[in-house]
């Protein structure tokens, strides 16, 4: 495993993370902008985290049965357009779904990553590989409210959103070597 990959693992799992508390982020925003009450609100926070915890629990079984390069990509194709869908959406229900959607999206990625960083080097250094990626994540999601809370400050909930179609640049690099398909 190359620096360069796990250092663009590292940042990607970051930005996941982020991208799943983000949602607590924009709460305030949410209630405005959908005009809903503070009980709905936690429900989009909340339906998040409940995607992001079933998707790691299926990542390992998603790779197992599709552990192609084309598959990664596909969901890197799939996270984006529900990064855009959850950003310009209207409807509050409709925005819950695409954001569960995409959260498990991103988490999926993050199984990816792991995969391609194990399947490149020798399988004793998964512990090497996991442990990093899962700190790092949990770093990104306790400091979403520094890490992307100040654009959403500043240009609002659905620009923080769009930001986080910035997760899956780092995961572009990540996959460069092993089984093609």
């Amino acid at each position: 495993m190359t620096a360069w990959r796990f250092a663009a693992a590292l940042l990607c799992a970051f930005l996941i993370g982020a991208n799943v508390n983000l949602a607590a982020v924009m709460l305030p925003q949410l209630m405005v902008g959908f005009a809903i009450a503070p009980p709905l609100a936690m429900f989009a926070w909340q339906s998040t985290v409940i995607a992001a915890l079933v998707a790691l629990l299926l990542g390992g079984l998603v790779v197992r049965l599709l552990p192609q390069q084309r598959a990664f990509n596909a969901i890197l194709v799939i996270y984006a357009a529900l990064t855009l869908a959850s950003t310009f959406v209207g409807q509050f229900e409709a925005f819950v779904v695409a954001r569960a959607l995409q959260v498990g999206a991103g988490m999926l990625i993050l199984s990816y990553l792991i995969y391609f960083l194990i399947r490149d080097d020798r399988p004793e250094t998964s512990a090497v590989v996991i442990g990093p990626l899962f700190a790092t994540f949990l770093i990104g999601y306790t400091t979403a409210s520094i890490s992307a809370g100040w654009v959403v400050d500043r240009h609002g909930w659905r620009w923080g959103l769009a930001a986080m179609l910035l997760a899956a640049l780092p995961a572009l690099a990540v996959p460069a070597r092993g089984q093609r398909s």
